[in-house]
Order: structure tokens, then sequence, then C-alpha cells
């Protein structure tokens, strides 16, 4: 049935999967995949599924509504999987909030669409103690990740505001050291500078040696001139590389803290990807129907199917718009068990037998169909053969 082969080299969709897939999150096209692989036989599941997705069509604003939201929900399924293993890093932490208020808008638009089931919306849930915990907490415009960088907001730990403030005044000072020592040596070429091998030095060059300060002690010979240290400066060296070293792990230690913090809502996170899960998927079948004319088939547990002006819907996304000329079926226990069909080489044979295959299973995921018309007898298993 060609239901998950990947697309043509020209970009055109090969598989039902290339064409109906409109989703906007990971989590909708994991669950279109499932839902695919696992058709319904349940009636009533069906048509709840059909409901959603029917409110979703005649509601044009809402669906766009919806979808803006949707493309700015990220993995939450993956994001949880990362805090829970312990290899979140902060920008996990920033998706995350990110993701769950714009669930949040979304539960907000979703409750004003006649007919979509409120047990979906239900499950939507913003969080708000985590989205609280990590704006108080998280730096907005970090762009590094744990230990690289300073993460954590101004104002969440006493002791950490400490060690930044210790680092930032020592770090003042080594800067201004260039201009006081040029000033108090008359040496201008004088340098102030830092390496991982040495530390911080205090760079001179050779025609200039004459006038370094008795205080000066030599730490590396160069080409052109000597690099030294003084005790004022070896003495904020060791306070800021022991300050951030401290503060790297106390912003550890407090990320963690988070993280388990974060943990605590773990099934109300997982409840929210579900919900964005279906949605998503509700939302890419409604668009799908409305762009490329399905309808809402009709299903029954009748031992019958009846396809008025089927389409297939993978060939007529191929040729030309308008150039898939629709075919009727009929089919049922009684009267019409077979349909003897004829025709020569590339006659559409094995088109019109995939065509009913593929509009039935459509049809039992809940999704509308390529047709003007369609009432589908459920079954549990389809066969089909071609070639």
């Amino acid at each position: 049935l060609g239901l998950f082969t990947d697309r043509q080299s020209n970009g055109t969709p090969a598989s039902l999967l290339g064409v109906i897939d409109r989703t906007n999150t990971s989590m909708g096209g994991r669950l279109l995949r499932k839902w695919m692989g696992q058709p319904l036989i349940d009636l009533e599941a069906l048509e709840n599924r059909q409901d959603a997705i029917e409110s979703l069509y005649v509601n044009q604003m809402s669906r766009d509504d919806a979808i803006s939201h949707l493309k700015q929900i990220p993995d939450l399924e993956r994001l949880l999987n990362r805090i829970a293993i312990g290899i979140a890093i902060p920008r996990d932490m920033l998706a995350l909030r990110k993701g769950l208020l714009a669930s949040g808008n979304l539960k907000h638009v979703l409750q004003n669409v006649t007919g979509f089931p409120t047990e979906v919306t239900y499950t939507l849930d913003s969080c708000d103690g985590i989205n609280d915990l990590i704006l108080g907490a998280l730096e907005e415009s970090l762009e590094g990740h744990s230990g690289q960088g300073w993460f954590i907001r101004i104002g969440f730990s006493v002791d950490l505001d400490s060690l930044k403030k210790t680092y930032s005044e020592s770090i003042e000072y080594v800067a201004s050291l260039e201009r006081l020592e040029r000033q108090r040596t008359g040496i201008k070429s004088l340098k102030v500078g830092y390496n991982r091998v040495f530390g911080y030095y205090i760079e001179v060059s050779n025609v200039n040696l004459a006038q370094v300060p008795s205080d000066y002690s030599r730490r590396q010979t160069l080409v052109n001139g000597e690099r030294f240290i003084t005790q004022d400066l070896k003495e904020y060296e060791a306070t800021i590389l022991n300050t951030y070293d401290r503060i790297k792990e106390l912003e550890a230690n407090l990320f963690r803290d988070i993280c388990s913090q974060v943990i605590e809502y773990q099934e109300s996170i997982k409840g929210t990807a579900n919900a964005v899960a279906q949605i998503d998927l509700f939302v890419s079948l409604a668009h799908v129907a409305a762009l490329y004319n399905y309808v809402r088939p009709k299903l029954t547990n009748d031992d019958s199917i009846e396809i008025e002006k089927g389409r297939h819907p993978v060939v007529e996304r191929l040729i030309s718009y308008g150039s898939f000329v629709p075919n009727d079926t009929l089919l049922d226990n009684i009267n019409t068990q077979v349909i003897l069909l004829t025709g020569p080489n590339m006659a559409g044979k094995s088109t019109y037998i995939k065509q009913v295959g593929l509009i039935v299973m459509l049809a039992q995921i809940g999704s509308f169909v390529p047709a003007e018309s369609a009432t589908i007898g459920i079954v549990d298993r389809i066969f089909t053969r071609f070639g």
C-alpha cells in the first residue's frame, strides 16, 4: 500500500504518510505513524476522532490559530526524558517552559471550538508552577549550557549572588590593572593578559625592562619581552579561578535541584504531551481534508463498502491537479463480493485496487477520505496484490 515509504527524489510525496503528514510537532508525527500502523475497528472511537477533525475542518480560523501555537511547541516527551535521566541542559528547561506556555495558549483556542473533545483539552496543562520556577531561576537569553557560562538568575540564590559579585569585582580590577600599571611604571606599552598555561601576567617589551618595578616577579620569557606577575595580581588570579569553579559547582547543584522539582510535574507534562500530539494530528488531518477536498466517510458495522468518485490519495498528488479520474466502488458480502477488473497494461487496475484499500485504511484511522462520498463497513484486515 505504500504507507511509509520515503519521498521521491524530486521531493514529491511517494507514500500515504508523505501526503497526509502535516503535523507541526515531533509528537504529532510519531502519533500519526502509530495510528497508521494500528488502525481501529472500534466504531465509537473512530467517530470521536472524526468529530474532532470535523470541528477543526469547518473552523479554519481556529485551525490556523492552533497551527501557530503548535509550531512553538518542542518535543515535550523528549525534553521530559532528558530531564528524568539527568542529561538536560538549561536550554532544555527554557524550551520546556516555552512549550508549556504555548500549550496553555492552544488550550484557550480549542476551548472555543464547538465539537472539539473536551477530554483532550482538559489534559492540556501549562504547569504554571514549572513556568514560575524556570522563569525565576534561569536567564532567558542564555547561550551556553550547564558548566559553560552563568545561567542562574541574580536573586535566585544568595550564596551564588555573593560569589558572582566577588568574581565580577575581581575581573573589573584586573581589567583596570593595565591602565593603573602604565601610570605607575611609565611603560606605555605594558599589557595585562591571560592564557590557560601561565594564567594572568603583565607583559613588558625588552626595551622597557629597565623600568620594571622591584615588586614584579618573572613568570615567562618571550623573544621580544618578559611576562611578570605581582603579589596583588596573583591574589586576584586565585580569587577569580577559585570563585569561577565554585560558581560552576553551585550552579550545577542548583540546576539539579530545579530538574528534581520539574520531575514532580512529570505526569502533568506527559498528559500535556499526549494531548498536544492528538491535537496536532487532528489539526493535520483537518488541514489535509480542506486542502485536498476530502470528505467525512460514514462508518458502519455493516458488510458493505460504497465509495462514490473515490481517488487515490498519493497518485492524485503526483500528477497535474484535476487530472485523476475518480472511480466508484461497491462491495458487500451478499450481492457484490467480487469485482472482476480487466484492462490492458498501465490501465490503472493496480491503482484502483490500492485506492480502495487506502480509502478504507484512512477511514479506519479516523481521517476524512478522497472521495465525493463514502460509506465504509469496518474491516479487520486489508489484502492487496498488484504488479
